[in-house]
């Protein structure tokens, strides 16, 4: 234990675990689900930072009895959530996902490439629903596949198709596609010819894009599907969109 606890520390509570499990379902608008919590709940008494006089709270904390409670929510997927609510008040103290997800990134241009910060220069972006092994991201980049995982430019919703090349990237504890200079064909050494900046800023942006669309069209079939998108084309053009084919299609500098 940290400290001395105080003999004027209740350790009776004042609301029950169900009051608890009800704290956190309202505190952020979730509906219970009826299946069983995660863990066995419990009444601890738990350290916190104390925002009190540093006279009367030398040493910058104090115990709180809580209920540490982990139930279900409905729509709760991979997540195991866990939450600490104060046993005498009711107040929550600390609600957290458990699940340590791996995530999935790499840097790209926010709108430009012209360098003037802060919209045209290279800032790290997590990659939305990337296929990583035999999982696919969510839309924070997350993904739950541990291991050395491979990943490429391509999801249920996009496929980037490099006319510099080929791209995959296989690493553990993370995906990161890293970052460069340069233009075109240039990449960062890793995760292939077809790791450039077109394809890693087209990635992001089109799924990004789509997803909008599927929040107002949710019925909408063809943003449930997957749209290429060929980067690099070496002519000098601009960009096109075929409907017969589904692609879209850029061009390098200078087009």
């Amino acid at each position: 234990a940290w400290g001395t606890i105080p003999a004027s520390l209740s350790v009776t509570p004042a609301i029950s675990v169900d009051d608890a499990r009800d704290a956190l379902a309202t505190a952020f608008s979730l509906t219970l689900s009826p299946t069983p919590d995660q863990c066995a709940a419990e009444l601890i008494i738990l350290m916190l930072l104390d925002g009190e006089d540093p006279a009367t709270s030398p040493y910058g904390y104090k115990q709180t009895l809580a209920w540490k409670v982990c139930p279900e929510f409905v729509g709760q997927t991979t997540e195991a959530m866990e939450g600490f609510v104060d046993a005498q008040t009711g107040v929550v103290l600390k609600f957290i996902d458990t699940v340590d997800n791996l995530v999935a990134q790499g840097e790209t241009y926010p709108v430009t490439n012209d360098g003037v910060a802060p919209l045209g220069v290279q800032t790290f972006a997590v990659m939305p629903f990337m296929n990583v092994g035999s999982d696919v991201t969510d839309t924070g980049g997350n993904y739950l596949a541990t291991g050395a995982q491979t990943a490429t430019f391509e999801g249920p919703f996009a496929r980037m198709a490099d006319q510099c090349g080929a791209a995959s990237l296989t690493q553990s504890g993370g995906i990161d596609w890293g970052t460069h200079t340069g233009t075109d064909c240039s990449t960062p050494g890793i995760g292939g010819a077809g790791n450039t900046h077109a394809s890693r800023t087209g990635f992001y942006e089109l799924n990004r894009m789509m997803e909008i669309g599927r929040s107002h069209l949710p019925s909408n079939t063809w943003l449930q599907g997957q749209l290429t998108s060929i980067m690099n084309i070496n002519l000098s053009c601009n960009a096109w969109f075929n409907a017969g084919s589904n692609q879209l299609g850029f061009y390098r500098s200078g087009g």
